[in-house]
């Protein structure tokens, strides 16, 4: 514990490390696979007082193992609270983990959640994050890798509306060569909604054969809603097959038109230009239930 995000590297990470009072451990071991998925819910229950939580998970999943781990956060009360979250993951050689996330906290909750990922030889990790909820979140990605031939996937989506933001800050390191990366990260703005994307890809001098790929679409239901996106890669090596991009963009209104010309109402179209969009971040859950709810 405390290895990857480090004492005082960051200064909410520090926080949390200093006033832990509990947590989560969670050890896959060596070869094991499982049969279903497991879940995490971390409710926060405030009726009287404002609260500063500090949750923390822990999980390792050793050599060759195999397992969905899913986390999700909610919020019961009608007080101001602040989680702040700090999560740890240990992929030892040939693992493998997919590791959905839902954030769907109540609008006087603020939400940070900062992810350490360290990949060992061959391992495989999907991490989809899903921020729906929260008058304010910032979802932190970390990423470096232990051994050759690791597969990094990370997707997010996040729905800002009135009163919303959300940030998605993401730092993968390409230090050793022959690693994956993929990061694909949505968002829907409406009304005053806001949000930030700030994404960085580094391919260090030795990481040769590096694999990474980086973008960033948006969708824009008002003028006031506002995005803020900056994808980056930073490349020191020769022999590297890397893109990254962005758009931000309305409903299009061909599209639009084609549905309404066929009796759909106008919101249930827009309802349906959106779902499609988000799909492909909310579907890579690969669990109905969860994405269902989102």
């Amino acid at each position: 514990m405390g290895e990857l995000s480090g004492e005082q590297a960051h200064l909410f990470a520090a926080l949390n490390m200093a006033m832990l009072g509990e947590g989560v451990y969670v050890r896959i071991p060596a070869g094991a696979v499982l049969a279903s998925p497991l879940e995490i819910l971390h409710i926060s229950v405030s009726f009287e007082s404002e609260r500063l939580a500090q949750p923390r998970l822990l999980l390792v999943v050793e050599e060759g193992a195999q397992a969905t781990v899913v986390e999700h956060y909610a919020h019961v009360g009608d007080t101001l609270r602040l989680n702040n979250v700090v999560t740890e993951v240990f992929l030892e050689a040939g693992a493998q983990l997919h590791h959905p996330r839902l954030q769907d906290e109540s609008l006087r909750t603020r939400h940070l959640n900062s992810l350490y990922l360290r990949q060992a030889a061959d391992s495989r990790y999907r991490g989809v994050t899903l921020a729906l909820g929260g008058a304010w979140s910032r979802s932190e990605f970390h990423v470096s890798f232990s051994g050759t031939g690791a597969d990094c996937g990370l997707d997010g989506f996040y729905l800002s509306g009135d009163r919303q933001s959300h940030g998605m800050h993401l730092d993968v390191i390409h230090n050793l060569p022959g690693c994956v990366s993929r990061s694909r990260f949505k968002g829907i703005l409406l009304g005053h909604g806001k949000a930030v994307f700030d994404g960085n890809i580094e391919v260090r001098p030795d990481a040769q054969k590096t694999d990474a790929r980086l973008s960033n679409d948006n969708l824009l239901l008002s003028r006031d809603a506002e995005i803020a996106t900056k994808p980056r890669l930073e490349i020191y090596a020769d022999d590297v097959q890397c893109s990254h991009g962005t758009t931000v963009g309305q409903i299009d209104e061909e599209m639009l038109f084609y549905l309404r010309s066929r009796g759909i109402p106008h919101a249930q179209a827009v309802n349906m230009i959106c779902s499609g969009f988000a799909d492909e971040i909310i579907g890579a859950c690969g669990l109905e239930t969860l994405g269902n709810r989102a």
